[in-house]
């Protein structure tokens, strides 16, 4: 580890950074989950037609894939935390543009943009710990973060519901409070503020893409073909097994809430144990089960197992983000984070895109086409790390 990027991390206290992190994650991923479910029939009773809904929901997703990117370059030429307050304004501003004109063919424009503040956002989020954590640590910071995110899921629909359609309007006032409170800390606190910045009239290092790098935008993508296929036809699978809304809801939860609970021993696994071992068994699980649902006809059991899937994603996220992290200096981190965002939300698009009529062909075949799909990709992830150290090199305590 160059001495350079040591000393700049250790001025940072790590461990109150990454709390610190967490929560402005925690309230972003509230305020956008928030209005989220209620979205598509808020916009259908302002007079949007279906396909008209559908394109403003892509709109969020397509400003992503357009954005993150350059957002990554822009993090490691002017440094992630102003990336991530310019993130934040984005969100926070489109968001209350709904109070001031909320027609369908504004609301594409407004959802378009929240699309681009939040790409931003996530990238210079996940890029910080890169910047300012230690790799021995960064198995727990990752796994924090997501933790957060997962937590600001679980919160933000229940905000959501206390509201219901009738009062999109002062939900709309709520989330944009909650989204700019997350910018709080990014202001004030301490480790976010004394974030190590960059000589902007250096030029950049040149991205030098090592294998543990390559596999884990690798394994970014083949959870994203897993992901995009549950945001598609995960519902529609549950309510052909006959069960109520209340429960489709509820399987989001109880998705969510092992996660949070798994993150801390998954963080110590991944900076102990063989990172290589549990991404991979984390993919593994995840291809068998993705592939097992449409099999299965009683709803209890799939939720049962489905916590069982969390727990497995809690331990392969940060796995992943780990090994990429690792050789990659400290004015690279944006751009990596950006190609790692990049190839999983375009993954979760391709998935998308394609689950809801593979679905109306035979329920089971979004599942199984994604799931074979994704277990090609986890062999070439194999064959990528096959010399890649999978333990991390611990230098402190």
């Amino acid at each position: 580890m160059p001495k350079r990027e040591t000393s700049k991390r250790e001025v940072i206290d790590s461990d109150r950074l990454v709390r610190a992190l967490a929560l402005v994650v925690f309230l972003e991923w509230i305020a956008g989950g928030a209005f989220l479910p209620l979205f598509p029939v808020y916009l259908q009773n302002e007079g949007a037609s279906p396909a008209l809904v559908g394109a403003i929901i892509a709109a969020y997703f397509i400003a992503g894939l357009l954005c993150q990117i350059p957002a990554g370059r822009a993090v490691d030429r002017f440094g992630p935390r102003r990336i991530l307050l310019i993130g934040q304004a984005f969100y926070v501003a489109s968001t209350l543009a709904f109070l001031i004109s909320s027609t369908p063919n504004n609301a594409l424009i407004f959802r378009f943009i929240q699309g681009l503040g939040a790409a931003m956002a996530e990238v210079a989020a996940l890029s910080i710990v890169g910047v300012a954590v230690a790799p021995e640590r960064r198995g727990r910071a990752f796994s924090t973060i997501y933790g957060g995110q997962l937590s600001g899921t679980i919160i933000g629909p229940l905000v959501g519901a206390v509201f219901g359609v009738d009062h999109m309007q002062m939900l709309f006032v709520v989330t944009t409070l909650v989204a700019a409170a997350s910018s709080i800390p990014v202001f004030l606190h301490p480790e976010l503020k004394n974030i190590p910045r960059r000589d902007t009239t250096v030029a950049l290092t040149k991205l030098n893409l090592q294998a543990g790098a390559k596999g884990a935008i690798m394994l970014a993508a083949a959870f994203g073909l897993i992901v995009g296929t549950y945001d598609a036809s995960w519902s529609l699978l549950l309510h052909n097994r006959g069960a109520s809304d209340a429960i489709i809801n509820l399987s989001w939860v109880l998705f969510s809430l092992p996660f949070v609970l798994m993150t801390k021993p998954a963080g110590w696994m991944v900076d102990h144990l063989d990172r290589r071992l549990l991404a991979l068994t984390g993919l593994a699980v995840e291809v068998l089960l993705c592939s097992l649902y449409p099999f299965i006809h009683n709803v209890a059991i799939i939720l049962g197992i489905a916590t069982f899937e969390a727990c497995a994603l809690a331990v392969a996220l940060p796995s992943g983000q780990s090994l990429m992290t690792e050789e990659v200096a400290d004015d690279g981190h944006g751009r990596v984070q950006g190609l790692y965002a990049t190839a999983q939300l375009g993954a979760m698009t391709v998935a998308a895109t394609f689950a809801g009529y593979l679905f109306t062909k035979a329920p089971w075949a979004p599942f199984v086409a994604m799931a074979i799909t994704s277990g090609f990709v986890g062999i070439g992830i194999a064959f990528t790390w096959r010399t890649t150290q999978g333990r991390v090199q611990h230098t402190t305590n």
